[in-house]
């Protein structure tokens, strides 16, 4: 029974399991994995990780036929028995599937919006539903159902897979004005879905990305599991794909012997140099300011936004000259769930930011931070605060640019005033 207890402890004890199944070479044995449920944050999440990947674990593969839709091109998973597998049978014994799944949509019909979430994740006819976390979150059940979908849309087809793992490197450590490179690595400290889009001289378009930020101040954490986590997120430029879509990741907390906080902070500084963005940073945990400040980017640092906040119902006497004040998360997670649309969740392609949103709990009154949702938050408070600003070329920068009067010599040897 895989689906009790805690997170790949089923994993860790087949691995040791599994020498005893073999006897000079010849297989003698089976191991069979079976689960009926449980927490997704625990047990159950090794049933997920099987369901999707059999050919990693040498589990007995099945074509997807487990889901509502079945496309032959689809990843080969594990086998499913939903709950029609038993609800009616003939008197021979023979499941009725049509039947039963008939019965349990029209049981559906008649349950009450607030318990028919929890009725589908216990009385799951499709694979999909089985893995839904079985609690209502922030974002209420449509959305939470919405995102476990997509969750599930993902892991389930190749061609939507296209997190892509990466190092930056500066191009000049003793001029780190001058940005940075990618190195692509199965083991980076950076995932992306696509590098920054760049114009006919080769430079990152201006405004097209906005970026947020959930810090932290302690190098090392040993009473909390919080992490550094930060998006970047792609606004619209024609003829582009992945618009309004999160295009990079940085979830992380380096060790001191790594470089502690300051390794993390140089790192969002990287992705800002790369996407050509500034940072969003809730205004908390705030030594992440100052290190931008003393190593000369404070103008990579978004300033307090007020445009997104417009509509809300905000008495505010806030200092800050940056970031967003962390007494505004009511009205940030707000923002969040207003942007949380259908189109919104059919451009997701993280799976750990799926899995966030469809998981956050807020209660305002117990101790408790989601790194991936805040930091996704701030930045659609971000993307939302400059809304109405235009995205530019390079050459669109260059002839907006106000000439200045300055005095040159001309080629009579006279000093004379021109526009530069």
């Amino acid at each position: 029974e895989i689906g009790k207890g805690k997170k790949n402890w089923s994993i860790d004890v087949s691995a040791f399991v599994k020498a005893s199944i073999w006897t000079n070479d010849v297989k003698t044995g089976y191991q069979v994995y079976i689960g009926t449920g449980g927490d997704m944050d625990e047990g159950a999440h090794d049933i997920e990780e099987r369901h999707f990947k059999p050919e990693k674990y040498d589990i007995l593969e099945f074509d997807n036929k487990f889901e509502e839709e079945y496309n032959e091109g689809n990843k080969k998973v594990g086998h499913f028995m939903g709950k029609w597998w038993f609800k009616v049978i003939d008197e021979d014994g023979n499941t009725q599937k049509q039947v039963s799944i008939k019965k349990l949509l029209d049981e559906r019909a008649t349950i009450a919006p607030a318990k028919l979430y929890l009725h589908i994740t216990q009385e799951a006819i499709y694979a999909s539903e089985a893995l839904m976390i079985s609690s209502i979150g922030y974002f209420g059940a449509d959305r939470i159902s919405a995102l476990n979908r997509r969750r599930i849309e993902i892991k389930q087809n190749s061609h939507l897979q296209l997190e892509k793992r990466c190092n930056l490197k500066w191009k000049d450590s003793s001029k780190k004005h001058l940005g940075v490179e990618i190195e692509y690595d199965n083991n980076g400290w950076l995932n992306i879905i696509e590098e920054p889009v760049k114009d006919a001289e080769g430079k990152v378009y201006l405004n097209l990305y906005k970026s947020g930020t959930d810090s932290y101040d302690q190098d090392e954490a040993y009473t909390s599991s919080s992490k550094g986590a930060m998006y970047v997120k792609k606004g619209f430029l024609p003829g582009q794909e992945h618009i309004n879509c999160c295009v990079a990741e940085l979830i992380e907390r380096p060790t001191i012997a790594q470089g502690g906080a300051e390794t993390f902070f140089e790192h969002t500084i990287m992705v800002c140099l790369l996407y050509r963005c500034q940072n969003n940073i809730e205004y908390s945990n705030i030594r992440i300011f100052y290190y931008y400040r003393d190593n000369n980017f404070e103008h990579l640092l978004k300033e307090r936004p007020r445009l997104a906040f417009a509509n809300k119902l905000v008495d505010s006497s806030l200092s800050n000259p940056w970031g967003t004040d962390k007494t505004l998360k009511p009205q940030i997670l707000a923002i969040q769930a207003d942007a949380l649309t259908d189109e919104y969740i059919a451009n997701m392609f993280f799976i750990n930011q799926i899995t966030a949103f469809s998981r956050f709990k807020y209660n305002p009154g117990e101790k408790f931070n989601c790194d991936i949702t805040i930091a996704s938050a701030e930045c659609e408070v971000s993307f939302k605060e400059d809304l109405e600003i235009v995205v530019k070329s390079e050459k669109d920068i260059n002839q907006n640019k106000p000439k200045r009067l300055v005095y040159k010599t001309n080629n009579r040897g006279q000093l004379v005033q021109v526009f530069n």
